[in-house]
């Protein structure tokens, strides 16, 4: 059974590769054949050290368990000269004490489902362990734990560096579902004594947590 979900598992990723090949091929060319140009470039001399000093600086664990990141210290143009944050609804909201407690419980409990699924030996949960850790790793970028690795890296590969300026972008995403699954397993060691009590508190937590989102600040308006 194993042997056989690690070969399903193969295919999907062999057909992914395949299907994704026409543009993966010329960026290995380029990377292979003329990534020192790279360095080189008027938007790294201008913009690199700045994009990645930001998400060095959300690179924290207390930033990436409620998935803070570079955009809350981005500033949009408003006209006349004048700049202002680009998510100052979701700063106001995320600076109140009470809607960082909600999310540091909220990634808690994910915590608890990573130790409870590990424990019942899921073969889902180790394989999301893997993206999770993954994930975690360019998140973090040069801070610790895994910040040595990381600095290695960009010191040892031209392309790397300039590759991930931003990496919240690229591996957010990976990060928060494997974070959301984890979560579901953690709701499940209360869910079976406290429903009823998770109910109630839960869906008014996920509400008041996510509030600019149903003002209309989901997607900034600009």
């Amino acid at each position: 059974k194993n042997q056989q979900i690690f070969l399903n598992s193969l295919k999907i990723v062999l057909v992914t590769l395949g299907i994704n090949l026409f543009w993966i091929l010329p960026n290995l060319y380029f990377i292979i054949a003329s990534g020192n140009l790279v360095s080189e470039s008027k938007i790294h001399s201008l913009f690199t050290q700045e994009a990645f000093a930001q998400n060095k600086h959300f690179g924290t664990i207390q930033d990436i368990l409620i998935f803070r990141n570079f955009l809350f210290d981005w500033s949009q143009y408003t006209g006349d000269g004048k700049f202002a944050p680009l998510l100052n609804d979701w700063i106001i909201h995320l600076n109140k004490p009470l809607v960082l407690i909600i999310g540091y419980v909220f990634s808690f409990i994910a915590l608890i489902g990573i130790i409870y699924s590990a424990y019942k030996k899921n073969v889902w949960s180790f394989s999301l362990l893997g993206i999770l850790i993954f994930s975690a790793f360019f998140l973090f970028t040069t801070n610790p734990p895994s910040g040595f690795l990381f600095a290695f890296l960009q010191d040892t590969l031209p392309f790397f560096k300039e590759a991930l300026r931003f990496s919240f972008t690229k591996f957010s995403i990976l990060f928060m579902f494997a974070m959301s699954v984890y979560f579901a397993w953690g709701l499940k060691i209360f869910a079976r004594r406290f429903s009823f009590f998770l109910v109630i508190i839960l869906i008014p937590s996920f509400i008041y947590y996510a509030l600019p989102a149903f003002e209309g600040k989901l997607i900034d308006p600009a």
